[in-house]
């Protein structure tokens, strides 16, 4: 005998306006139920991207399993976004990163953060996170801003302890790499703040877990370098495989 299984899914929806400064609604006028850690989630999303953003959470319900609970993030009509159609993926999963770090312990309810962009031209993207992922990628954003740290204080030495060669992606010279660092900070000035654009898993050629953070180190003399750092993604592993940081 076949055995049924029945799957329900409930939808909560809710739409925020860049242009609109009053709490977030439903279609229907009726009041967010959002924590107020998930309300200066989206607020920051809006702040970073523009466009209207439309958020909700899906609950899927399946016998004999567990229920799992969803938050879906869906971001349109922003000029930003459409800059970086060339790379969907940096901002789908910033998106879900800005979410997710603003959360407290309203992230042990979500087991996805789901994010879609959609572009201009009617292109869309979708892209779905998982808990233990973005919880990664936070204690990875500490460390990544350990090294821009070093960096800011010019102590560029001391980055070679957390760089193995050996499982790079690509060959470099460790010596030759933190140079060209020290090249850079010397023409741009001092380090202001690194400002992240996105992450992505992957795995090595050599068959490594890895997890990519690209974003921009701002300085005082200019306003943004290009800066990736290709990490160990063990949750315990301050690892670095690789820097591409470009002038």
């Amino acid at each position: 005998m076949v055995r049924k299984i029945a799957i329900c899914i409930f939808i909560i929806t809710f739409y925020y306006n860049c242009n609109n400064n009053s709490s977030p609604e439903n279609e229907v006028g009726v009041k967010s139920p959002l924590t107020g850690n998930e309300d200066r989630g989206i607020k920051e999303i809006i702040a970073g991207y523009g466009g209207l953003c439309e958020y909700g959470r899906e609950k899927t319900i399946s016998i004999g399993k567990s229920t799992q609970m969803n938050f879906w993030i869906k971001l349109s009509q922003s000029p930003v976004m459409d800059s970086l159609a060339g790379v969907v993926g940096l901002p789908g999963s910033n998106i879900a990163y800005i979410f997710y770090k603003n959360l407290e312990k309203e992230k042990n309810l979500y087991s996805n953060i789901q994010t879609e962009l959609v572009f201009s031209d009617g292109g869309n993207a979708k892209f779905s996170y998982t808990q233990q992922q973005l919880e990664t990628v936070k204690v990875k954003m500490q460390f990544v801003n350990k090294i821009v740290d070093l960096i800011k204080s010019q102590n560029f030495n001391a980055i070679t302890d957390y760089l193995n060669v050996d499982s790079a992606l690509i060959g470099y010279n460790k010596e030759q790499l933190i140079a060209a660092i020290e090249e850079n900070e010397r023409n741009f000035g001092r380090v202001k703040e690194f400002v992240p654009y996105g992450f992505q898993f992957s795995k090595s050629p050599k068959g490594l877990g890895t997890l990519h953070i690209a974003g921009v180190v701002v300085h005082d003399k200019k306003k943004g370098n290009y800066f990736s750092i290709y990490l160990n993604e063990g949750f315990y592993k301050n690892e670095i495989y690789n820097i591409n940081y470009k002038l």
